[in-house]
């Protein structure tokens, strides 16, 4: 069985919005327009791991959200992504594969790829077209070392009259972090 460390576990983050007006974040309790997960003392590096890992899923097709990297005060560097569940401080409806199937944090990883696809089968709309893009995921994540892409990583939106896979997120390289021995989180015929 994995580590299951979860990076998120380690790695903070904050809800902000953009200033336009400053040109700057500014950290919310509540309505952020962006997530900002700023480098954690122990792995450093996280924020450019994920940042590489996204733009890699995006030139191969796999749609993401705005992301990309911002300097801080200290010059360090943290990773930014807009958040694809709001538009206009309106809330769009999502929701993660682990709501779906019962699941809590704690049982995130008790699933299997199998389930996933039974999630996308009976409530998506177009569930070949989604399971296509499910396929291309887990390749990605499997040849990119993300060992970390539980049930709460894999999201369903509704959008355009329509329910579908989100855009792609906390994607990034888990076996350079926290030296993993297995492959994927969940596992495929058991």
């Amino acid at each position: 069985m994995a580590s299951k460390l979860s990076i998120q576990g380690v790695q903070p983050k904050l809800s902000v919005v953009l200033d336009v007006r400053k040109k700057e974040f500014r950290v919310v309790e509540k309505g952020g327009q962006f997530i900002i997960k700023p480098p954690h003392h122990l792995y450093e590096e996280v924020p450019q791991n994920e940042d590489l890992t996204m733009r890699l899923a995006k030139i191969i097709g796999i749609e993401t959200p705005l992301h990309g990297m911002i300097y801080n005060i200290d010059g360090s560097l943290s990773y930014f992504i807009k958040r694809f569940d709001r538009s206009r401080n309106q809330k769009i409806g999502v929701e993660d594969f682990s709501q779906l199937l019962g699941h809590s944090r704690e049982t995130k990883y008790e699933s299997s790829m199998e389930k996933v696809v039974s999630v996308i089968e009976k409530h998506c709309t177009f569930p070949m077209v989604e399971k296509l893009k499910l396929f291309k995921l887990v390749i990605f994540n499997f040849i990119t070392r993300n060992e970390d892409m539980h049930l709460k990583n894999f999201t369903l939106i509704s959008r355009e009259n329509k329910v579908e896979m989100s855009p792609a997120y906390d994607l990034l390289n888990t076996t350079i972090i926290i030296q993993a021995e297995e492959e994927i989180a969940l596992p495929i015929r058991g």
